[in-house]
């Protein structure tokens, strides 16, 4: 048995969106695995996120002291958050780095990208640091690119599609246009927003009758989005949702015309995948990890080229055939990203570096 110290100090599961869907999905299957005993930690400064986490999933967490040594025999420490956050030991750590997009300047505010930088780049030049999740090969390569000392330390594990049952009404909810196009994810800068909206307004010019409908908070770029969407000629038909609930998104995939995620950089691309999952035919960017994720299972586009865009969801929402061959493939592709199948390659990552081999070509979780 593999004790685990999961850091889950980020973590709020009320409103989790990317790392915190992949931080709660280790944490309640980790804690039902017979094999791991689970033993969640958090910074001391972050013990709200352990009543959250106690409140909202009923798992207890214990506060993580700097100066109290964690056991070291048959444990591991994983940070699922790029950090980790206790003092080198003999204990051997274990990251997930979910994207580099702290690397690529435009995408973030250049303070927090300083901070992160340094906090990444501290902990993957760490002596004790046994292994890297990168969670797709785009990240794996981008993660070598600038830690190329790190070699075969870094494998693939990929996320799941199936945290969500099948989609149900929501009693006295808001009440979905007739015909929508979606996007499901924070709107920031790096998600293309400008993007969505000037290929929504050329589709719009050509005739589509369906709403915009932009799903999640507010990130990076917040004022220059805001200006973008007040300033659209088809704002009238745009909608912005804010964070809704994670049991409001299954409804919202099945209902909607398309999923539109023209994103400049991706690490993996949830939303794609859970909106395959519920029959929603995706148009996606082709850069980043966005290619490798949805393979033939989306229409792609440039990101740079709203016209492309415009023409790719035109294309969707045109052509029945194109649309049920999406559809089609798109659930097969979904299938092929398991949670169960996330976490017991992570359980074999912990059991690699806790018996002291370390992640390597043959190493489990090089690819899904």
């Amino acid at each position: 048995m593999v004790r685990t110290y999961l850091d889950i100090s980020t973590l709020d599961p009320r409103r989790a969106t990317g790392i915190g869907v992949y931080t709660t999905e280790l944490l309640r299957r980790l804690a039902a695995r017979s094999d791991v005993e689970l033993a969640p930690v958090a910074r001391l400064s972050r013990s709200r996120a352990a009543r959250a986490v106690r409140d909202t999933l009923g798992i207890g967490c214990r506060a993580l002291l700097p100066l109290v040594p964690l056991r070291s025999d048959d444990a591991v420490f994983h940070g699922p958050d790029f950090r980790i956050a206790v003092r080198r030991s003999a204990l051997p750590k274990v990251v997930t780095v979910h994207d580099m997009v702290v690397f690529e300047q435009d995408y973030v505010p250049a303070a927090f990208a300083a901070k992160r930088i340094a906090d990444v780049t501290a902990t993957l030049v760490r002596d004790d640091l046994a292994a890297v999740i990168a969670i797709s090969e785009f990240t794996r390569q981008q993660v070598l690119r600038y830690f190329p000392h790190l070699g075969d330390r870094v494998c693939v594990v990929h996320l799941g599609s199936d945290r969500f049952a099948e989609a149900d009404p929501v009693s006295g909810w808001f009440d979905l246009p007739q015909r929508y196009v979606l996007f499901v994810g924070t709107l920031e800068r790096r998600k293309n927003i400008r993007g969505i909206v000037s290929a929504f307004e050329i589709a719009k010019r050509r005739g589509r009758p369906e709403k915009l409908l932009l799903v999640g908070g507010w990130g990076y770029g917040t004022e220059e989005i805001r200006a973008v969407l007040a300033a659209s000629p088809a704002k009238a038909d745009i909608v912005h949702m804010g964070f809704v609930p994670d049991r409001w998104l299954p409804l919202l995939y099945a209902r909607a015309s398309a999923l539109i995620y023209p994103s400049w950089y991706e690490g993996f691309g949830l939303p794609v995948l859970e909106a395959m999952r519920f029959g929603c035919p995706v148009v996606a960017s082709s850069c980043g990890a966005l290619p490798e994720i949805c393979s033939d299972a989306a229409e792609y586009a440039d990101p740079s080229d709203a016209e492309a865009i415009a023409d790719a969801l035109c294309r969707v929402l045109d052509d029945d055939d194109r649309r049920h061959r999406l559809i089609a493939a798109g659930r097969r592709r979904a299938a092929l990203f398991s949670w169960d199948e996330c976490v017991e390659r992570t359980v074999e990552v912990y059991r690699c570096v806790a018996t002291g081999s370390a992640a390597s070509d043959d190493a489990p979780g090089r690819s899904a």
